[in-house]
């Protein structure tokens, strides 16, 4: 087992137990075979509102910000958990207007982002869920038009999820599947 994971906690609950960055180095020798020589740095990060306090957030913010500038490449994997959803997708439209704060200029972006959802029932449509967003938020609301950033992000959103989502299974999930996606961005 790598070492560096013992720094990334998990938790079954409706809880986030991420409370600072956790980078990990993943060897895609071990993942993929001898031919591979790379290795990839995979950082697990607290989301907003999921510590201590808004100072605590903040400086959680800042601290992602300054390691992204400390990398070549950069490629997002962006995790929706279920419960984070909300009655009417408030989850994902938060998420979406964080996106917009973390990344300078998102919307020339978005190539690199990858995005996953868990803790989703196995019947959850994600894509119409989605869908119903743009509909109940955006189609309803003439302030968003297609120049808003927003409506940039939730349309890259309903786009790659068009096809099926990637629902990250803690328990039999194959841990290649998603390297090779996420490795395959631009």
């Amino acid at each position: 087992m790598n070492p560096e994971l013992r720094r990334v906690i998990s938790s079954p609950l409706c809880e986030s137990k991420t409370r600072f960055i956790a980078p990990v180095t993943v060897s895609l020798r071990k993942v993929f075979g001898a031919h591979e020589t790379e290795d990839i740095i995979l950082c697990d990060a607290p989301g907003v509102g999921n510590t201590t306090g808004p100072e605590i957030d903040v400086a959680n913010g800042v601290g992602v910000i300054e390691a992204l500038k400390q990398f070549n490449s950069v490629k997002l994997l962006v995790l929706h958990i279920c419960r984070s959803l909300g009655d009417k997708g408030q989850g994902i439209q938060k998420l979406a207007q964080l996106l917009i704060k973390m990344v300078n200029n998102i919307e020339y972006k978005l190539d690199s982002i990858f995005y996953a959802f868990t803790k989703y029932p196995p019947e959850t449509n994600i894509y119409g869920l989605l869908l119903n967003i743009k509909k109940l938020k955006v189609d309803m609301d003439l302030t968003l038009q297609d120049g808003n950033t927003f409506v940039k992000v939730l349309s890259d959103m309903i786009v790659k999820t068009k096809g099926g989502v990637h629902k990250i299974d803690h328990i039999k999930g194959d841990r290649g599947v998603l390297i090779e996606q996420l490795r395959d961005l631009p």
